[in-house]
This record gives structure tokens, sequence and C-alpha cells, in this order.
């Protein structure tokens, strides 16, 4: 059967295959990248060097500076790494405070402000004032209600702004 020979256009290793072969996508033999199969053609010939088809072409050894040691179990990882393989310590700064504290801030102070209305409002309805009937009863029932509304708002702003801002 006819082969074709060719150097893989991302390597230059020489690389041979079937005839049949021709056109078809393919991985290099020495660098593994994904390439097409070219046509052959009786006019034109490649010169590959005698012995060095199907040779596995060695890796180059690391750069100095593109290994780094783990702090915690010593072992030499790529600098481009996310953790360690060893041990799986991180290796870049993780982000931990996804939501803004503007948010949380809103959140949490409409919390309290329901949890204070709320407490004014059982405290009102309990008191000596609410059971006379008295008309300033019901105007301290309106403001306590007022502080949890208000709450209520700052709460769910809070938490419309967190999603909004951080998904």
């Amino acid at each position: 059967m006819p082969k074709i020979t060719f150097n893989c256009p991302a390597c230059a290793e020489p690389c041979q295959v079937d005839a049949t072969a021709a056109g078809q996508q393919s991985e290099c033999p020495h660098c593994g990248a994904a390439i097409t199969i070219p046509a052959a053609k009786p006019d034109h010939v490649i010169k590959v060097p005698r012995g060095s088809l199907n040779k596995p072409r060695p890796r180059p050894p690391p750069t100095p500076g593109s290994l780094v040691q783990c702090p915690d179990c010593g072992k030499q990882i790529s600098q481009k790494a996310p953790a360690c393989p060893g041990c799986g310590r991180p290796m870049t700064a993780q982000t931990i405070e996804a939501t803004g504290k503007r948010y949380k801030f809103f959140q949490s102070f409409g919390v309290f402000m329901i949890l204070v209305g709320v407490g004014g409002c059982s405290v009102q309805a309990f008191s000596e004032d609410a059971a006379s009937g008295d008309v300033g009863s019901v105007g301290w029932t309106a403001v306590w209600m007022f502080v949890v509304f208000v709450g209520l708002i700052l709460y769910v702003s809070g938490r419309i702004g967190a999603w909004w801002k951080h998904g």
C-alpha cells in the first residue's frame, strides 16, 4: 500500500501514513496536534531524514522559573497549576466573599429593624394603654408597623442587590 510522508505543521517532525487517509483528520504521533493529512502528489516529494519516522520526541527539560515548590508537601509543581497535585493546597488566591458588604449590611439591618418593630408592636399590644383604648397607643402601633415595613424594604433591597450584582 502506498504511503504519504509529510512534516507535521505544528512540530515539523516527519509523519508517515497510508495513502487512503489523505484528507482526513488525525493526531501527530509526536506532539499530539490535530492535523489534516495532505493528499499524495506524485510530483511533490517531501524529504524526510531516514530513521526519524514515528520516534517520540523527547520533552524539553523544564525551564528554571517554570517550577515552584509547594509550601505544604515540598513537591515541585508548575507555577501555572491552580493547586498542588500531591496535597491539594491551592496555589492561587481564592475569593471567599462573593457578596458585597453593602448588601449584607442592608439585609442585616433590615432583619434588625423587623425584629425591633415586631417587638415594639408586641409590647405595645400588651401594655396598659392599649387595654384602656388610649389614642396615643394606636399612634405608637403605627410607628412600630412603619419600622417593620422599612426593615422589610431594606432586607428585600439587599437581597435583590446581591442577586443583581453577584448572580
